[in-house]
């Protein structure tokens, strides 16, 4: 079979066209760009190598067909103008919706001239959710009459909309607009009738901006009723639902009783089709690509005869004669409404419901969080490059710095060095700067609108979904400040804790999603390990000692498991924090709590010095602490003895190097004196955690999240230590 050659003008839905092309290249090849109005198609000539041509003159003999995208101010008329010329050159057009009628038949009446092919594209014709409700809207009509029309929907989707519904519809003439009520200028409400079913369309204005990207308020919301209820198509992608019709209450004498109408045992909705594929990466980059080729290969078994256009003729003209009709009543060139595009993730709506972490922690993929945790790095990383370069330093790359040069044009504090020698480590690593001998050099520039735009992306895909706002609040705080945290002006301590308030504290080891996630498997762990004490005979209590509790992240949930059992008191619980505030917080807070004891303790000091007795505790928790000892093992050591025998050690710590705490909390860590000074790393790996549990006697290691889990991306590790 001839393979076809195709040309694709535009740059929007031209991608995924491009796409479409290369998953088929058996029966299509590229041919070639043609540039619109979006000069962006360059980048994509050059990265594919093929020609760009910007007038039809150009473009050469032996093109089959040209996919003509739709393009923002690029009009109707303008599209069926490129159409026309391509045609009458020889060349078969796949023009994307929407198209004026007048138009329309223009394309036609030159293609039969040329006995040229010429179709109009949807992109939503071949996508499932469409066909389904287009399926299902025959099956229901089928049984019972069309009450109401029902639709809300962006001006882009008004196309689609009439596609779809003169599909669905067993009758589609005629089409009558009844009233326009145009008065707000953000929607535009049309009273219809189609086929003398009435018919109600909110038609919304607003174009969305962020700064270079576009957003649409809403694709298309579709309602079809009819006595039994009304069928929902949510959206272009779906879900569908069912919603039944209300039984009247005030006719059901006793709603309790086991003779009332079966009515009232039918689900008030029912969702009859759920798509599998959710995120706007995987629709653009699978569904419409998908649709694209669907598309393609009906164009190509148009031109090589097997199949017939005439029937698609026929429903198109109709199509476009009813946009036409209505865009020439709400005015086609009406004034967009701009908004800037805020952020209101769903994670917001699931607090109100009763989700867990692990819920919560499930529902996010691999795909996402590799993008997500490498998003975040790769951003942090270009900040600390950049800050260097606002301060003269890897500006021009055949100008060089040593670490010494870098550390005094900076003025550093002594004391604060060593995160400055581990900026510069990792950032060698990370390939942003060269390391020649004992210097550095850089060729690349990062500039403030760089920072920002990435900035907002972490944002956007970390907050509320796998920490806190305020966590990046802190984070952009702590950049504000890197130069006198590095000359010693400002305290990290004082950004952590400002003016001794907790919130930023909170966000970092209560709000983080793996944190909660891996507190709550403490929890589960400290109720089995009680259930097994308390159930043998003559049991003694059961006795907790946390270390380094801090702002009580862990405790909360550790004692809200405990409250749930029926323990008879027979527990203590003992926080204890280097912090008098944590304290005296812990105090307040859990006055309520029977058992509970609170000491001031320093993991650098000797424990029995501290009142702390061996063999004396069943389990020891510890959450982000042990990273800040001056030397490990001993610390380990030393709360291995506080164990009974049997008892259990549960820890978690990051286990790779973090780097939003290379440009924060590092500036308040104490240097290493343990097996990190070896390594040159501000943080244990899993197999130096191992080997510090080993020499300390331990009999059992147990790890969450295992080797070869997904989340370990995240960097944190829970260790769960037997004596």
């Amino acid at each position: 079979m001839k393979q076809l050659k195709v040309m694709v003008c535009g740059a929007a839905s031209g991608q995924c066209c491009l796409e479409a092309v290369a998953s088929c290249s058996e029966r299509f090849v590229l041919a070639g760009f043609y540039r619109l109005k979006d000069k962006s198609v360059e980048r994509h000539s050059e990265l594919c190598e093929v020609s760009l041509y910007s007038d039809v003159d150009e473009v050469p003999e032996g093109v089959d067909i040209t996919y003509i995208a739709d393009e923002d101010n690029f009009s109707s008329e303008e599209k069926a103008t490129l159409a026309i010329k391509l045609l009458e050159k020889g060349i078969s057009v796949i023009l994307e919706q929407p198209i004026q009628y007048k138009d329309l038949v223009a394309c036609l009446q030159a293609a039969k001239t040329k006995k040229l092919i010429f179709i109009v594209n949807d992109i939503n014709d071949h996508l499932k959710a469409t066909n389904v409700f287009i399926d299902s809207c025959k099956q229901l009509l089928d049984k019972q009459k069309p009450l109401y029309i029902d639709a809300a929907l962006d001006r882009d989707n008004i196309y689609s909309f009439f596609h779809m519904l003169l599909k669905a519809l067993p009758v589609t003439r005629p089409f009558e607009i009844i009233s326009v009520a145009k008065e707000l200028k953000e929607i535009t409400v049309v009273s219809a009738k189609i086929a003398q079913i009435p018919m109600l369309l909110r038609i919304y204005n607003h174009g969305i901006n962020n700064a270079e990207k576009h957003f649409l308020q809403l694709s298309q919301r579709v309602s079809i009723g009819v006595e039994g209820g009304n069928l929902l198509l949510a959206g272009a992608n779906g879900p569908i639902i069912w919603e039944t019709s209300i039984p009247d209450i005030k006719k059901e004498s006793n709603l309790k009783d086991s003779g009332c109408s079966g009515y009232l045992f039918e689900n008030n909705t029912e969702v009859i089709w759920k798509s599998d594929t959710q995120s706007y990466k995987q629709i653009f980059f699978s569904a419409w690509t998908a649709s694209l080729v669907q598309t393609l290969h009906n164009m190509g078994n148009l031109i090589q005869e097997k199949s017939n256009i005439n029937t698609q003729i026929q429903s198109e003209l109709l199509c476009a004669s009813y946009w036409s009709k209505l865009i020439s009543h709400i005015d086609e060139k009406k004034e967009t409404i701009h908004l800037n595009y805020l952020q209101f993730p769903a994670a917001l709506l699931r607090k109100t419901t009763d989700q867990d972490a692990n819920k919560l922690m499930d529902s996010i993929d691999e795909e996402y969080l590799t993008y997500c945790v490498s998003k975040r790095d790769n951003t942090i990383y270009e900040t600390m490059l950049n800050f260097f370069q606002k301060n003269d330093l890897f500006i021009r790359p055949e100008v060089m710095h040593s670490s010494k040069e870098v550390i005094e044009a900076l003025n550093t504090e002594a004391g604060q060095e060593h995160v400055l020698l581990r900026w510069l480590k990792v950032l060698t690593e990370k390939k942003l700067l060269k390391k020649v001998d004992d210097k550095y050099c850089c060729e690349k520039r990062i500039t403030d609108e760089m920072l920002n735009m990435a900035w907002n992306e972490v944002a956007y895909l970390w907050n509320y979904k796998l920490g806190s706002p305020q966590t990046t609040e802190y984070l952009m705080h702590n950049i504000e400040k890197l130069p006198y945290l590095i000359n010693g002006e400002q305290k990290a301590t004082f950004l952590l804790f400002p003016e001794g308030n907790l919130d930023y504290a909170n966000a970092l080891y209560k709000e983080t999603l793996i944190l909660k996630h891996l507190n709550s498997i403490i929890a589960e762990t400290v109720i089995r390990i009680g259930n097994n004490i308390f159930s043998k005979e003559n049991s003694p209590s059961l006795k907790i000692l946390e270390i380094g509790a801090g702002t009580g992240a862990t405790t909360d949930i550790v004692l809200e498991q405990m409250h749930k059992m029926s323990w008879n008191n027979k527990r203590e619980y003992m926080f204890t924090d280097v912090s008098t505030l944590f304290l005296q917080n812990a105090k307040e807070r859990y006055r309520n709590f029977e058992g509970m004891q609170f000491q001031t303790i320093n993991i650098d000091k000797d424990f029995k010095a501290q009142g702390l007795e061996s063999e004396s505790t069943n389990i020891i928790i510890s959450v982000g602490v042990l990273n800040n000892a001056y030397n490990t093992d001993r610390t380990i050591a030393q709360l291995l003895n506080l164990l009974s025998q049997g008892g259990w050690l549960l820890i978690i710590e990051p286990v790779i190097e973090v780097p939003e705490i290379l440009i924060s909390q590092a500036f308040m860590m104490t240097p290493p004196e343990d097996d990190r000074v070896n390594s040159d790393s501000t943080f244990m790996s899993k197999e130096q955690w191992r080997e510090v549990f080993s020499r300390a006697g331990a009999t059992e290691i147990i790890e969450f999240p295992e080797d070869g889990n997904y989340l370990n991306l995240l960097g944190q590790k829970l260790f769960m230590v037997k004596k």
